[in-house]
């Protein structure tokens, strides 16, 4: 996770905890969730926004026929299991 260990994680928090007191600990963490869970949020709405319009300006369509132009077996198959070739020599 961005290059930051576990044990990093928990020495950060363990500061924290030092540094702010258990009380305050406690709202900073709620307050950080709120932040976290809203920035999901927001960038879900710009996940969304980006594939809409992508779909609207058939952006989607062309890069589909274009893949089918140039790949003989659109859509792609799974390769097939070596349970499905038959017995092995």
């Amino acid at each position: 996770m961005f290059g930051v260990s576990w044990t990093e994680l928990l020495v950060v928090a363990l500061g924290a905890l030092v540094v702010l007191g258990p009380k305050d600990m406690v709202i900073m963490a709620g307050k950080a969730g709120t932040w976290i869970r809203s920035l999901q949020m927001h960038w879900h709405d710009v996940k969304t926004q980006f594939h809409e319009s992508m779909d609207r300006s058939g952006v989607y369509r062309d890069v589909k026929g274009f893949y089918r132009d140039v790949t003989p077996d659109f859509p792609l198959k799974p390769p097939a299991s070596p349970k499905d070739e038959g017995p092995q020599p």
